[in-house]
C-alpha cells in the first residue's frame, strides 16, 4: 500500500474530526447531565486534555511518525552525508523527545515554579525559551529549503505552537481564577485541535518532500501460511 501525501493528510484530518467530536460529546455529558452521575471512564477516554485519552495516544503517534519521517529524509542519499543537512537528524531527535513528552507528560514537572497569570502553567517558560533558541538555530536550515516546504514547515509550526503555548497560556490564566469548568474545557479543546492540525500538516509536508526526492513510503502486510 503506497502512502500518498494528500491521502495521508485526509485520513489524519478525518481522525481529528472524530476525536474532536467525541471530545465535545464527553464535555456535554459531563457538564449537562442531570445530577452528579456521568461515565467517568468514558470521559477520560474521549476528553482530549486527559493523559489517558485516545487524543493523547493519537498526538503521540503523530509526533513519533514525524520523528521517523525526518530520520528517513536524513538517510536519503545526498541528504545524510552533507554536514549542513544534519538538521534533519536534529529535527528527528526533537520530535522523538516531543512524542515522549506527550505520552509521559514530562513538561508537567516544570509546573512547580509557582507563577501566575498567563504563566500559571509555568512549563511554558522553559519551553518558550527552547522554542526561541530552536528558531534561531534553524533559520539557516529553513532558508535552504524550497519555498514550498519552508512555507509549510513555518505554517505547521505556527499552528502547533499557537495551540501548545499560546492557547495554553490563555487557558492557564483562566484556570487560575475559575478552575476546571466548561469554558476551560473549550480552551483545552482548541489547544489540542490546533496541535493535531499543525502536526498533520507537518507530516503531509514531510511525505511530500520524500515524494519530491523520488522515494515512496510503502506499507507491506504479509501473512504466513503453513
Amino acid at each position: 500500500m503506497k502512502i500518498q501525501p494528500i491521502s495521508a493528510l485526509k485520513v489524519l484530518l478525518l481522525i481529528i474530526f472524530f476525536l474532536v467530536l467525541l471530545n465535545i460529546g464527553s464535555i456535554l455529558i459531563k457538564y449537562f447531565t442531570e445530577g452528579d452521575f456521568y461515565p467517568n471512564k468514558l470521559i477520560t477516554l474521549f476528553y482530549l486534555d486527559s493523559e489517558k485519552s485516545f487524543g493523547t495516544v493519537f498526538s503521540f503517534l503523530q509526533l513519533f511518525i514525524s520523528a521517523i519521517l525526518l530520520f528517513l529524509i536524513f538517510k536519503i542519499p545526498k541528504e545524510s552525508y552533507r554536514t549542513k543537512n544534519l538538521g534533519w537528524l536534529g529535527l528527528s531527535a526533537i520530535f522523538l523527545g516531543l512524542s515522549l513528552d506527550e505520552i509521559l507528560e514530562i513538561h508537567e514537572k516544570f509546573n512547580k515554579l509557582n507563577l501566575s497569570g498567563y504563566l500559571y502553567f509555568s512549563w511554558v517558560v522553559p519551553y518558550s525559551i527552547g522554542l526561541i533558541l530552536f528558531i534561531l538555530v534553524y533559520i539557516p536550515f529553513l532558508k535552504r529549503l524550497l519555498k514550498k516546504y519552508r512555507f509549510l514547515f513555518i505554517l505547521s509550526g505556527i499552528i502547533f505552537t499557537t495551540g501548545a503555548i499560546g492557547v495554553e497560556m490563555i487557558g492557564g490564566k483562566y484556570f487560575e481564577t475559575n478552575g476546571h469548568d466548561l469554558t476551560y474545557s473549550i480552551y483545552t479543546t482548541i489547544e489540542e485541535f490546533l496541535e493535531m492540525i499543525g502536526i498533520s500538516l507537518f507530516i503531509y509536508s514531510l511525505l511530500d518532500y520524500i515524494a519530491l526526492k523520488k522515494y515512496k513510503i510503502i506499507l507491506s502486510f504479509q501473512s504466513k501460511t503453513n
